[in-house]
């Protein structure tokens, strides 16, 4: 796996991927202006990971780059293709990213209450659950607001991951 910044050409696939059954509840599908937004934003980081020659695997979206705590927010990361054993590698990826060459000293992120393989990934890769948000994350497919988890990782708990 490997990333890459995405450029306006990858709107189309980071939609597809957004849109697919089994993200579709999980997953904002936000419009192509708001990708470009992203794509064009200094205090943001929308990037593509590839697998092989060029094989879109996923997206993933970093927000608030210029938090004065340099908390940043890690708000949309997806694989295509889901169950293969790849999220704690897609993760880990990312978190070293954020950490790397972000500048990062926490890392956050919030899921659905109910999105148990999410949580899963995310603890084996150190994050901590850190609060609940009561009916806050509104999910268009089920017309309905969800509970949000807000997990996090700090520089110091990722460093001592790496020894």
């Amino acid at each position: 796996m490997k990333l890459r910044p995405a450029t306006p050409a990858d709107i189309a696939a980071i939609r597809a991927i957004a849109q697919l059954p089994q993200h579709s509840a999980l997953i904002t599908d936000e419009d192509d202006a708001a990708l470009l937004a992203y794509i064009g934003d200094p205090n943001s980081r929308l990037l593509m990971i590839e697998i092989g020659a060029d094989q879109t695997a996923g997206f993933a979206l970093f927000c608030e780059l210029d938090s004065r705590a340099k908390a940043v927010e890690l708000r949309r990361l997806a694989l295509r293709e889901v169950g293969r054993g790849q999220g704690r590698a897609f993760v880990q990826m990312l978190t070293d990213y954020a950490f790397d060459r972000l500048g990062a000293q926490r890392v956050w992120l919030d899921t659905n209450f109910d999105n148990l393989r999410a949580q899963k990934v995310y603890t084996d890769c150190g994050y901590q659950l850190e609060g609940k948000l009561r009916a806050h994350g509104f999910c268009a497919p089920l017309n309905c607001a969800l509970d949000q988890w807000i997990y996090g990782i700090l520089r110091a708990e990722w460093a001592s991951q790496r020894i």
